[in-house]
C-alpha cells in the first residue's frame, strides 16, 4: 500500500525470510541495503532478496554479495543488478563519493564525496540508502537522487552518534 518500502537490512535476524518473501512481493518499490558487520560477515548478503528495484551497498558488501574481491565495481555492479532485476544499484565509496548504476538507459552518475569534515561515519550509508530511497522511488532522475543522497549523508557524518536527524533546513542550504 505505500509508495516506496525501505529496508535497512542489518543482518541481526530481524527480518526473518518470510518477511523478505513478502517485501519482494508486494512492495511497489523496493530500497533495499544488507549491512555487513562484525557479527554477519560472510553471511549476510543482498543474495537473500529474490528482487529489488533500488539497491545501496557499499564496496566491501557489493564484494561479499557476488563472492568476487578482483573484478571491478562497475562489472560487480551490473551482475547485481540482473541478478535482481534492479533499476538502480548505488555502490557507496565512502570519501571517494559514490556510483549510481541505471539499468535503463544504461548509465552511471557519479556524485564525489560532499562531506569536508567527517567526525562519525556511523548510519551515513542509512542516510544514503533513505533519501536515494525516497528520491527513486518517486521519480526523481538519477542524477539528482544521488546528490540529495550524497549531500544528506555528508551532513550525517557530521553527526556523532546519529545524536539528531539530518535536519531538513540544512540539507536544503
Amino acid at each position: 500500500k505505500f509508495d516506496v518500502v525501505i529496508v535497512p537490512d542489518f543482518g541481526n535476524g530481524f527480518i526473518s525470510a518470510g518477511m523478505i518473501q513478502k517485501l519482494c512481493k508486494h512492495a511497489r518499490f523496493l530500497a533495499v541495503n544488507t549491512q555487513l558487520n562484525s557479527g554477519n560477515r560472510g553471511y549476510h548478503s543482498i543474495n537473500r532478496y529474490s528482487r529489488a528495484d533500488f539497491v545501496s551497498l557499499n564496496t566491501p558488501e557489493l564484494r561479499i554479495a557476488t563472492h568476487d574481491r578482483h573484478d571491478s565495481v562497475e562489472n560487480l555492479a551490473k551482475r547485481i543488478i540482473s541478478q535482481l532485476g534492479a533499476k538502480y544499484l548505488a555502490v557507496t565509496l565512502g570519501s571517494e563519493g559514490a556510483l549510481l548504476f541505471n539499468k535503463s538507459p544504461e548509465k552511471i552518475y557519479k556524485t564525489p564525496a560532499l562531506s569536508t569534515q567527517v567526525l562519525d561515519r556511523i548510519g551515513a550509508g542509512d542516510t544514503f540508502l533513505s533519501l536515494a530511497g525516497i528520491c527513486l522511488g518517486g521519480g526523481l532522475p538519477s542524477e539528482l537522487s544521488t546528490f540529495v543522497a550524497s549531500a544528506a549523508a555528508a551532513i550525517d557524518v557530521q553527526i556523532v552518534c546519529n545524536r539528531d536527524p539530518v535536519n531538513p533546513v540544512d540539507l536544503y542550504k
